[in-house]
């Protein structure tokens, strides 16, 4: 939803979006907040309850990074100034603090997944963005994405019902969505991750493949007729 400016600005017709449960169900912290949020959001955000979810901290960097843009590229002046691995020490260390056994390490992180009020918000939220885009005359493609099977077997089955249930509820409200399921994506085996989250460059190859060869009708239909304003049906 803090992508919507963003998304205005490039006009695109086709909208995708690969979904996981992270996306709603692992909490509220962000740097998003930090580096999209606008006074313009506060409204909308009360009204959907984002008061008692989003992090004060990247809530106000936001804000004032809403009044003053160059606040917002802090960490590239830090490289600039202090060089990269000084500026990414925070992510160096976090990265070698991680859990090298990747069965271990998804056992671990199943905790951050929870059904609840925050959820809850992160589903409304995403609901708004979609009907923003249906008003604007955008089309929007949800990929039902996945992690590491290593991951996946640790996830609560109840918590990816509830997802599977939210996306086709979104695909039955919003005419406007395409609803892509697991089973018609690549299939993914332990081999293609470099951890628990992000596929091998051969995976991404083979991904971005079948990505083109899904979108190729959309987009010779759509070529097919008028250009739209922005914003404009």
């Amino acid at each position: 939803l803090l992508l919507d400016d963003e998304i205005k600005k490039a006009n695109p017709e086709i909208v995708i979006c690969y979904l996981t449960e992270l996306y709603f169900y692992a909490g509220s912290e962000s740097p998003a907040p930090g580096n999209f949020l606008g006074w313009s959001d506060l409204p909308e955000l009360w009204r959907l309850g984002g008061e008692h979810h989003l992090p004060w901290d990247e809530t106000a960097a936001g804000l004032f990074g809403d009044i003053c843009p160059i606040f917002r590229c802090r960490e590239v002046l830090a490289q600039r100034l202090l060089g990269t691995a000084t500026a990414q020490l925070k992510q160096t260390q976090y990265d070698a603090a991680l859990q090298p056994n990747l069965k271990q390490r998804a056992e671990a992180h199943k905790s951050g997944l929870r059904l609840g009020a925050e959820s809850d918000f992160q589903k409304r939220a995403f609901e708004v963005f979609v009907g923003r885009c249906e008003a604007a005359g955008r089309q929007v493609v949800l990929l039902e994405g996945g992690f590491n099977p290593l991951y996946e077997q640790e996830i609560d089955p109840a918590m990816h019902a509830d997802m599977l249930n939210y996306l086709a509820g979104l695909q039955r409200r919003h005419p406007n969505v395409t609803l892509v399921p697991a089973s018609a994506l690549p299939v993914q085996t332990p081999a293609d991750y470099e951890d628990l989250n992000h596929v091998n460059e051969d995976m991404q190859r083979r991904f971005s493949l079948f990505l083109a060869d899904f979108l190729r009708p959309m987009v010779m239909k759509d070529e097919q007729q008028p250009a739209r304003p922005a914003g404009k049906k």
